[in-house]
């Protein structure tokens, strides 16, 4: 496809771009830098600032960004669940959103933490062309992809969509009518926060369409950041649960009551990666991996959210 084809075809691209919205709407990466994606530089007071331009969809997708859970959290054992892909994220039970289903439901305060800590992170990804970054110039001008949460997709989502009534929809991913984004990062009790960001005047990205065209073959592809063999089995994921948790052989836990669909939970392998784990609970913890905590739902929504699923 040309770039004069993705200039016709723009509509078409809206359209299937709402209809992804709209579902998310009802409804593993590794933990090293990776120099493909953007990471927003912040000073020593917590603040930061850049403007980026998102970019539509590769050759071969229809969809500008992809969506996906995640689990992180330590275990009493000291063992890390890092990045574990969440099956709700293809539709599919999770048997760690299954546990804190119950946990929160059980009323307990403690274990309404335990479950806040285990919940699942939002995470989307998509292609974009950072315009003005004052804190690493080098990379203005390059085409990154850049991993975002709830309150810059929120953003999003009121851009294509305004509640203002006679406010114009605008597509950001949008080469010729898109819309920069001017990131602004600040510290908010500890924690990044991007409420402040802003978009700006509508227009297109460069007049130039053979520009163009070099800035979308430089664009990556996204799916494969959401492919099934990203995934563990129902079973993987009861295991690593089980051995963060510190579950022995034979302990009643809530863990146990939640049915699976895959396979019984104490079978040979599961039991003998249990009695393992014995080993591991003596061992030092691990350090926590570098995690920017932006964009969490609250504790409610995010129960609201497995109660619906």
């Amino acid at each position: 496809m040309s770039i004069s084809d993705l200039k016709k075809n723009r509509q078409a691209s809206i359209e299937a771009l709402n209809a992804e919205i709209e579902k998310h709407s009802r409804k593993s990466f590794d933990s090293e830098p990776d120099d493909r994606f953007w990471y927003p530089a912040v000073d020593k007071a917590g603040n930061g600032n850049a403007i980026i331009r998102f970019l539509p969809p590769v050759e071969g997708e229809s969809i500008p960004f992809v969506r996906y859970w995640v689990h992180s959290f330590q275990g009493p054992t000291g063992i890390w669940i890092v990045n574990e892909m969440c099956p709700t994220t293809k539709g599919k039970q999770c048997p760690i959103c299954a546990l804190n289903r119950e946990l929160w439901n059980s009323g307990d305060e403690a274990k309404r933490k335990q479950a806040s800590k285990q919940k699942r992170k939002l995470n989307f990804v998509a292609n974009i062309q950072v315009l003005k970054y004052s804190a690493d110039k080098s990379q203005e001008g390059q085409v990154k992809l850049f991993r975002f949460g709830q309150k810059i997709w929120d953003k999003i989502n009121e851009k294509m969509h305004p509640s203002v009534e006679g406010e114009k929809a605008v597509n950001p991913f949008d080469f010729w009518e898109g819309v920069p984004l001017t990131i602004k990062i600040r510290n908010v009790e500890g924690y990044r926060n991007y409420d402040m960001s802003e978009w700006g005047q509508i227009g297109a990205l460069s007049k130039d369409d053979e520009y163009l065209d070099e800035v979308w073959k430089k664009e990556m592809p996204l799916q494969p950041f959401i492919a099934d063999e990203l995934f563990h089995t129902e079973a993987e994921i009861r295991t690593k649960l089980s051995n963060a948790l510190g579950i022995m052989d034979g302990t009643k836990t809530m863990l146990d009551a939640i049915p699976s669909t895959e396979s019984p939970f104490h079978d040979d392998k599961t039991i003998k990666n249990l009695q393992e784990a014995r080993k591991a609970r003596s061992a030092p913890a691990k350090e926590e991996p570098a995690v920017v905590a932006d964009d969490e739902e609250m504790d409610e929504d995010y129960f609201k959210r497995l109660a619906s699923e």
